[in-house]
């Protein structure tokens, strides 16, 4: 039997799977991974944290995730008798644990279920819940086959890739211009609503950085765009990553906004149209949102979005 804490943010279907836990590979000089391993009552643990650079260098302090992995070798009977064993193990090792790893000062989050043991651990070890996030998983070939194409109507769908390279920085910024109107002011993520990483920036400060990134790392064809060709405008767009997992890598759609002169008249629909078309039949799509972020979650529902989980962001500050 296995468990991972993080599961639906990885892509799996369950917390619990047959088969043991597989080694640990960390990559080459990889200095910014810890990992503890240990055993308790017939299970193997271990304990994984991964420091984000950007996030740190953005906040101007260092910003650890970590999950949890636990396997029993084939030694225990049942899953409940697993997963009591593990909330043992993890509410007599989370005190100890800051004293253990290098993330003292730091910013230290957990993405967890509610209920399941990692989440209790750390709610009685004074983590907070910062962030509900509501989990999508679904096959591309179910949302193509249950939502037919339409016609693009009165917008234009294509990706940067149509676009000739001297000719894309106007709609960079274009597509710049959209972030700043959707999230100026207020967002979901925690990026918006932590009071901590908020006294260090502003959430929209977050979001450029994160575009920025984006185009300096993704390719053009992943960058999705509804023009509006009489207008001369951009009317919205979707960012289009990989998200690794250990079922395999999954596609997600990284950032979304549409412009607010816009909204309402199909724009994200016709994106996810579009969608369907750039990624092969065969693979699956991963979509996160705030549990508050009903707009969202109604145009998920509308894309034939299929629901997996909802997680909360638990996170500590240690200084």
């Amino acid at each position: 039997m296995y468990h991972q804490s993080n599961w639906p943010e990885i892509g799996l279907s369950t917390a619990l799977g047959e088969g043991s836990l597989p080694p640990f590979q960390s990559p080459s000089g990889d200095a910014a991974r810890w990992v503890r391993e240990m055993r308790f009552a017939g299970l193997a643990v271990r304990w994984i944290a991964s420091r984000n650079a950007f996030e740190s260098q953005l906040y101007g302090f260092p910003i650890w995730e970590f999950h949890v992995e636990a396997g029993d070798g084939g030694a225990v009977s049942s899953a409940p008798v697993f997963l009591a064993l593990l909330e043992d193990h993890l509410c007599a090792e989370i005190d100890r644990l800051p004293g253990t790893v290098p993330w003292e000062p730091a910013y230290v989050f957990s993405k967890v279920v509610a209920g399941e043991p990692l989440h209790r651990a750390l709610a009685r070890s004074g983590f907070q819940e910062i962030e509900h996030r509501r989990l999508y998983k679904t096959p591309v070939r179910d949302m193509i086959d249950r939502h037919p194409a339409a016609g693009a109507g009165v917008f234009r769908f294509t990706t940067l890739e149509e676009i000739a390279p001297a000719d894309r920085a106007p709609w960079r910024e274009r597509i710049l211009g959209i972030c700043h109107e959707a999230f100026g002011t207020k967002g979901f993520s925690r990026h918006f609503t932590d009071p901590f990483l908020l006294e260090r920036r502003a959430g929209l400060d977050y979001i450029l950085a994160v575009m920025q990134m984006n185009f300096e790392r993704l390719q053009p064809a992943d960058f999705l765009v509804a023009v509006d060709d009489a207008a001369d405008r951009v009317a919205g767009f979707s960012v289009v990553g990989k998200k690794p997992g250990l079922a395999g890598a999954s596609h997600t759609q990284l950032l979304s906004a549409v412009a607010n002169d816009y909204r309402g008249r199909g724009v994200y629909q016709g994106l996810t149209q579009l969608l369907w078309r750039t990624l092969p039949r065969d693979a699956t799509l991963l979509n996160v949102t705030h549990a508050e972020n009903r707009a969202m979650q109604r145009a998920y529902l509308q894309g034939a979005r299929v629901h997996l989980a909802d997680t909360v962001l638990m996170r500590r500050v240690f200084q």
